[in-house]
């Protein structure tokens, strides 16, 4: 069983389709995905993200009522709610729960374990004490109220767990700090299949840079618009959506550059893996610290990349020092671009040291550890050395 906060269409609406990742290893037979909203994704669409299993999809909601009638998420008054997840397993007999994320969806399987001792895993895929200190700065009550309000349902869900899988270094102190037992890191499973190395650093013509991401406070893309105002010649491709989007495009148009800007909503991932060997620099904004999807596969293939400073983090995670890391202002963006467009021996030795640093978490390897995690979790022997990722499937 997975319970998920997520919405699945908009993961497939934006290309995000990922070979077994709610199933590593095609190790299950069966698997229930219980997503806390209304979203109904097709299940053919869905299907690719369990392997080979069997899907079921299901709805627990969470309605805006629930935080008044909870007092704020207090735990002990979310059991009424989280008694359908409690119903559901008890119907279904999940061997093993995953959850994604540390909010109500693992709340809900702390309640499982607790009445029917079904272990859970919770995957932390953000610091929320990262997000709680950007609604104080920004001044955003609203955000800031349900941010400290999860505190307790973190609290309850992370010390309960089984097992806390950070997907970067970043959040583990943060999950120690939550009460966390058994932590693991195990970075993202990116799309292994369709990553092509690069290894042509000539200069296309015109040279082409791409900033993919959801374009959101975060992640603002425009100050790399506003840097390419001083690049000439240099086309970028921006792909990705969110509530910045209009208002990047709206730059672009005024300032001059929209002639020179490709701007894609959305591009299947198989089809963007697949395409960044052929762009020259890859720009990512990631102003929420650990290492990005987007990171980590311009990583593997092998991509000079240029990204912000990380929050907390001497050097951005992984990429190390071969990447360039700016301050994130447009100056600096044109800058850190100039150098690299103009210097093709920096180039290559960029990519082919961040290809280099992320040997030890190519997708074949994370997928493994996930199958290792959930074996020893179910009782069951570890795999043979040397055995391929998908194991015998289990009930």
């Amino acid at each position: 069983m997975v319970l998920i906060p997520d919405s699945l269409s908009e993961l497939v609406a934006k290309g995000e389709v990922t070979e077994r990742y709610y199933n590593p290893g095609d190790l299950f037979r069966e698997v229930h995905i219980v997503l806390t909203n209304n979203d109904r994704a097709a299940p053919g669409d869905v299907q690719p993200m369990v392997g080979s299993a069997e899907l079921h999809l299901h709805n627990l909601p969470v309605d805006e009522p629930l935080f008044r009638s909870t007092l704020g998420w207090r735990p002990r008054l979310l059991r009424p709610w989280a008694s359908g997840a409690v119903s559901l397993a008890r119907e279904l007999q999940p061997q093993l729960i995953r959850c994604h994320g540390a909010h109500l969806n693992a709340f809900a399987a702390s309640e499982v374990r607790r009445l029917l001792g079904v272990p859970y895993i919770i995957s932390m895929h953000t610091n929320p004490d990262e997000l709680r200190r950007r609604a104080r700065r920004a001044g955003n009550l609203r955000a800031r109220l349900a941010l400290e309000a999860g505190v307790a349902i973190e609290r309850a869900a992370l010390s309960h767990a089984d097992c806390v899988v950070c997907v970067y270094r970043f959040t583990e102190p943060y999950a120690r700090r939550r009460g966390a037992r058994h932590v693991e890191v195990i970075y993202n499973v990116v799309n292994g299949a369709n990553l092509r190395e690069k290894h042509d650093y000539s200069l296309g013509g015109p040279p082409r840079i791409i900033v993919p991401g959801r374009q959101l406070a975060g992640k603002d893309p425009r100050p790399i618009v506003e840097a390419l105002a001083g690049i000439p010649g240099a086309h970028c491709t921006f792909v990705g959506d969110g509530p910045l989007h209009e208002a990047t495009v709206a730059l672009a148009q005024r300032i001059g550059v929209i002639d020179r800007c490709e701007f894609l909503r959305a591009v299947p991932n198989d089809d963007l893996c697949r395409s960044l060997s052929g762009y020259d620099v890859l720009v990512s904004v990631n102003e929420y610290g650990g290492i990005s999807k987007v990171e980590l596969e311009a990583a593997l293939v092998g991509m000079p990349i240029v990204t912000n400073k990380h929050p907390q983090e001497p050097a951005p995670e992984i990429l190390g020092e071969a990447c360039l890391t700016v301050a994130g202002d447009p100056r600096s963006y044109r800058d850190a671009l100039q150098r690299l467009l103009t210097d093709e021996p920096l180039r290559a030795e960029l990519g082919r040291t961040v290809r280099h640093n992320a040997r030890a978490v190519r997708p074949a390897q994370m997928e493994e550890k996930y199958v290792a995690l959930y074996r020893s979790l179910l009782g069951f022997e570890p795999s043979p050395a040397g055995a391929p990722s998908q194991a015998e499937p289990l009930g």
